[in-house]
């Protein structure tokens, strides 16, 4: 065998087997957990990967991606014989185990360590050494086929399938819906049994129950996200909805009357007007709370402040269709909960400038990188803010020397003189 790296994955394997892939000049890897031998697979640094008995339900997923690449040898178990023994009784028919045993001539033998011990064939249960060899010998000299369609029987009928017009493959209860193109066919195999059909450099498995092309894959968008303004219910008094049907109900009405009623039918309505008011209030904080998270797309994806864009107050009123003073009255003094901390809304707003490339990009970045800077200057000879904005406009910040002085105040960072240490 030409040198080739072997995954061995679990403990079942015996050394017997490890010494003889040793030999023969194999490379073995060992990999104690799923996903170190998952990293070894995509780097396509092993050429086979070899199991023996059971590994536990930890393990499925990456036998299932190894039986799709090809590159599994999978043995539920193995006649356990010494190296020398299988490897003499192999060569000749009449191989010498420990002791004065003799083994059979295949390999397979079993006998004691003392006696002249003879094996029974009814005792072996499982593959020999050199059997697993062969397997692996086989596995790793396949050639890898070009393969364009696949033939899968879809109803009574035989369909051969093209492979570029095969969407996703999804499990649907017994069967597995084959989407080609803008039909979908409901397939009488299962999805293992399709897998080991297709090319895994065009397949993948993206969940236990989900394939897809990757050729026909254009964009993966994983930004998902959840606008949830605070629960709160405002209920009107059911007194006040009493007494007002009690007074309506009522025949011949006098003066006290009507007035009573006037009153409590004034109180209801303005009770509802201030729910709906209330109301209304969520809806537009939600509508503005959306389109900021919209535009500040890249921000809430990565926490980062340098990736906040640049955004005024009319950019928002734009997108939701609302006056400019609207979004400043929903703006103030409310705050957003992130999984990157607690900010004022307002804080997601700033001006814009231009670097020397034309891209526009917010003053929150300019001002992150500001801080920075002055982070990590020399305290003994700290930069002045003509030279921040020397050094900003060699980044291609075109930024002048009063800008930078208003940034570092608004930072709350002091002059260079006072930030000077001995």
């Amino acid at each position: 065998m030409k040198k080739n790296s072997i995954l061995i994955v679990g403990l079942g394997v015996p050394s017997e087997l490890t010494d003889v892939l040793l030999r023969e000049g194999c490379d073995i890897l060992r990999s104690e957990t799923p996903l170190q031998a998952a990293l070894v697979l995509l780097r396509g640094d092993a050429k086979a990967v070899l199991t023996v008995g059971d590994l536990g339900e930890e393990w499925a997923e990456l036998t299932d991606v190894a039986l799709t690449m090809g590159k599994l040898v999978a043995v539920d178990s193995m006649v356990t014989v010494p190296v020398m023994a299988s490897m003499k009784a192999n060569s000749n028919g009449n191989g010498h185990s420990n002791g004065n045993g003799h083994g059979n001539g295949n390999g397979n033998g079993h006998s004691n360590g003392n006696g002249n011990g003879v094996h029974h064939e009814d005792d072996a249960i499982g593959l020999s050494v050199p059997e697993v060899m062969e397997l692996i010998h086989r596995r790793v000299s396949e050639p890898t086929a070009s393969v364009n369609h696949i033939y899968t029987k879809v109803g009574n009928k035989l369909r051969k399938v093209p492979l570029e017009d095969i969407l996703y493959i999804e499990v649907e209860g017994k069967y597995s819906a084959l989407q080609v193109r803008d039909r979908k066919y409901n397939v009488k195999a299962s999805l293992k049994d399709l897998l080991q059909k297709l090319p895994t450099n065009r397949f993948v498995r993206v969940s236990r129950n989900f394939v897809v092309n990757l050729s026909r894959i254009q964009h993966i968008d994983t930004f998902q996200y959840t606008v949830k303004v605070g629960d709160m219910e405002i209920p009107i008094s059911r007194t006040y909805k009493e007494m007002m049907d009690t007074y309506s109900q009522g025949g011949k009405q006098d003066k006290a009357t009507k007035e009573a009623l006037t009153f409590v039918k004034q109180k209801v309505d303005a009770a509802k007007w201030f729910v709906d008011a209330i109301a209304q209030r969520q809806h537009t904080l939600m509508k503005t709370m959306r389109a900021i998270v919209d535009h500040q797309r890249a921000y809430f994806l990565s926490g980062d402040e340098v990736d906040l864009k640049p955004m005024i107050l009319k950019d928002i009123a734009e997108r939701i269709g609302m006056d400019i003073s609207t979004v400043s009255r929903v703006a103030n003094s409310k705050y957003v909960q992130s999984p990157y901390g607690t900010q004022s809304l307002k804080w997601f707003f700033s001006e814009g400038l231009t670097t020397d490339s034309g891209e526009e990009v917010s003053s929150r970045e300019v001002k992150k990188i500001l801080q920075d800077a002055i982070a990590e200057e020399d305290k003994r000879k700290p930069l002045s803010d003509e030279k921040l904005g020397v050094l900003l406009n060699a980044k291609g910040y075109n930024i002048a020397r009063r800008t930078v002085a208003k940034y570092r105040e608004q930072l709350g960072i002091p002059v260079a003189r006072l930030r000077k240490e001995l």
